[in-house]
Parts: C-alpha cells; structure tokens; sequence
C-alpha cells in the first residue's frame, strides 16, 4: 500500500515538472567556453551541465526520472503512462534542436535545422 501511495505520489510530482518546465538555456546561444547546458527528455527539467569541453556522455534523464524509471513506475497498469513519455521526450528533444531515437523502436527523428 505504500509502495502504491509513494509510486502515485511521484508520478504526480513528474506531471507537475513535466507541466511547469523551466525556460530552456540553448546552448548554441552561449558564448565560447561557456557551460553546457542538458534537459531531461522525460520532463524537461535540468538533467546535466558540463563544461564545453566536455568528453563523457551528459545524462539525458534527470535523477527523478531516473529513479522512476529505475523503479519500473514509468509503465503504467493501463498501458497510457510510458508511451505519453517517450512523446514527450521526443517533442523535448526535437523542439532544442537535437535528433531523437526513440529507445523502444531504434527509430531516429531529425531535428529540423
């Protein structure tokens, strides 16, 4: 029952991120050396920041998300939750320039340039 009660209770506050995202920092704006800036495909909220220079792969999901996902919340019983996910992370992705692949599918959407 708790497991259940805390399970709702972050997906509610993954709805909420998802419905008050911040503004975006797009990183081709910046200036030269300047930090680098990675959103979460899942809710749109900060996921990373790294140097200009930076060699290791940013993190796409953020440490929420992530825990969800790690949690196996993400799939809902009725089959709605997971799929309205991967639609959101697509149109995040696309809509800051990058390609998305989507994950269950292998598929890659190009952004438009």
């Amino acid at each position: 029952m708790l497991e259940e009660q805390m399970r709702e209770f972050a997906l509610l506050q993954l709805k909420l991120r998802q419905e008050h995202k911040p503004e975006h920092i797009r990183n081709e704006t910046l200036h030269a050396g300047s930090l680098m800036y990675f959103y979460c495909e899942l809710c749109g909220w900060l996921s990373d920041v790294l140097p200009e220079s930076f060699l290791s792969r940013p993190r796409h999901i953020c440490s929420e998300c992530q825990l969800l996902k790690d949690k196996g919340w993400l799939e809902h019983p009725l089959g709605w939750l997971e799929p309205a996910l991967y639609d959101v992370a697509k149109q995040t992705t696309l809509e800051h320039g990058y390609d998305y692949t989507d994950p269950r599918t292998g598929e890659t959407t190009k952004a438009k340039e």
